[in-house]
């Protein structure tokens, strides 16, 4: 992948706005923060079309985190009766469910495709599970006390996703997940797969290797 043309590039500029994140969530001052030069500054009108669908894939993805933790304080308001790793997963269906599951009638009123709008819903969806990825120390991948482990949510999530197995969010999640596994900075091992959604199946399945520690006998 590394010797396609134009991927040095890519992956510089992914890079460099992934340690510009890093700092920001980090940083207890934002003044000597130097935003990155491929991502507009708050405030700037956004034009370009690739720029439009990243802000619409963020504001997805923000939606999902805040639905997650809405259903976080209505169970508090509860007798559920769910281990915390129950909950989780609950409020991870739910965040999904109020965002996939009125696609069809939205579709309708605003004049599009149905599939169109449930695969960048999914795509914003994708994102938010990579949020969740780069704000948890490698160490808790495999399941705390109160979290379950993340290749755990991520195939709860996505199982029941009623999108072809060559719609363009499951190259979303993909690549998402490879870049997770460069920035580990492990070779990527080499996969058969017979469509999309088949190769980030099974990258989900190897989040355990995505470590420096963990040797992967399958490279």
């Amino acid at each position: 992948m590394a010797a396609l043309p134009g991927q040095s590039a890519i992956y510089a500029a992914f890079d460099c706005i992934r340690s510009a994140a890093t700092e920001l969530n980090q940083a207890d001052n934002l003044a000597p923060l130097t935003w990155p030069p491929d991502v507009p500054p708050p405030g700037t009108e956004i034009v370009s079309v690739p720029d439009k669908a990243a802000y619409d894939l963020i504001r997805i993805a923000t939606a999902y985190c805040f639905l997650h933790e809405v259903q976080h304080i209505v169970f508090c308001q509860q007798e559920h009766g769910l281990t915390a790793w129950e909950e989780e997963l609950a409020c991870d269906r739910f965040a999904e469910k109020f965002l996939l599951s009125g696609v069809p009638d939205f579709a309708d009123e605003i004049g599009e495709l149905a599939d169109e709008i449930l695969e960048k819903r999914v795509s914003g969806i994708a994102l938010a599970a990579f949020v969740l990825f780069e704000v948890t120390a490698p160490e808790n991948w495999g399941g705390t006390r109160t979290h379950p482990p993340i290749a755990d949510r991520l195939k709860a999530l996505f199982s029941t996703v009623a999108l072809p197995p060559t719609a363009y969010s499951w190259n979303v999640g993909a690549a998402l997940l490879i870049a997770k596994w460069r920035a580990s900075g492990r070779p990527l091992p080499q996969f058969v797969f017979a469509d999309e959604k088949d190769l980030f199946e099974q990258l989900v399945s190897r989040i355990g290797k995505i470590t420096k520690e963990e040797p992967d006998g399958n490279s």
